[in-house]
C-alpha cells in the first residue's frame, strides 16, 4: 500500500501530464470549438482546471498562489462570461507554474504525514484527494472535445 501523500503527488503528476498532453499540440480554434451553445470548450476547461489547481496548493502552508488568469476566472461563473481567451499556449504554461508549485507543497505534506502517523493533516489529504480526483473527469472532457472538434485525442498511455 503507499504511504498517505505518495498517492496525492502521483495523482497530482499524472494530471500534470495528461493535461499537458491534451493542450501543447491543440491548435487555438480547436480550443474555442463548442459541442452545442452554452457547452464548455477546452479553453474554459483548462481555465478551469488551472485555478482549482491554484486553489489546492493554496490549501497548504506556503505563499498564497495565483495565475495571470486569477481574475479572469474569479469574475466568471461560466463559459460565456469570459469575452476573450488567452491562447492555450499562455494557459499550458502557467499550468506548468501552479503544477510545480502544487507537486512541491504536495511533496513537503507527504513527508510530514511520514513521520506522523496520527497527524491532523490527514484531514487536509483527505480533502486534497477528493479535489484531485475529479480532474480525471475533466481531463476525459477534454479529450472527447479535441475529438469533436476533429483533433486526434491525446490519449492516456505514459
Amino acid at each position: 500500500m503507499m504511504p498517505v501523500g505518495d498517492d496525492l503527488l502521483s495523482a497530482a503528476r499524472l494530471g500534470r501530464r495528461l493535461v499537458r498532453r491534451a493542450l501543447e499540440d491543440l491548435p487555438e480554434e480547436a480550443a474555442l470549438f463548442r459541442v452545442a451553445p452554452g457547452s464548455n470548450h477546452i479553453a474554459f476547461l483548462a481555465l478551469h482546471l488551472l485555478d482549482a489547481r491554484a486553489w489546492m496548493a493554496n490549501l497548504m502552508a506556503g505563499p498564497t498562489l495565483t495565475h495571470d488568469y486569477t481574475p479572469l476566472v474569479d469574475s466568471a461563473r461560466g463559459v460565456d462570461d469570459i469575452e476573450a481567451y488567452p491562447p492555450v499556449r499562455e494557459i499550458l504554461d502557467e499550468w506548468e507554474t501552479i503544477s510545480d508549485a502544487l507537486e512541491t507543497r504536495l511533496a513537503a505534506q507527504t513527508r510530514v504525514l511520514r513521520r506522523h502517523e496520527r497527524d491532523p493533516r490527514r484531514a487536509l489529504a483527505g480533502l486534497l484527494a477528493s479535489l484531485l480526483h475529479p480532474q480525471s473527469y475533466h481531463i476525459i472532457q477534454l479529450n472527447l472535445l479535441r475529438s469533436a472538434a476533429a483533433v486526434e485525442p491525446s490519449g492516456f498511455n505514459e
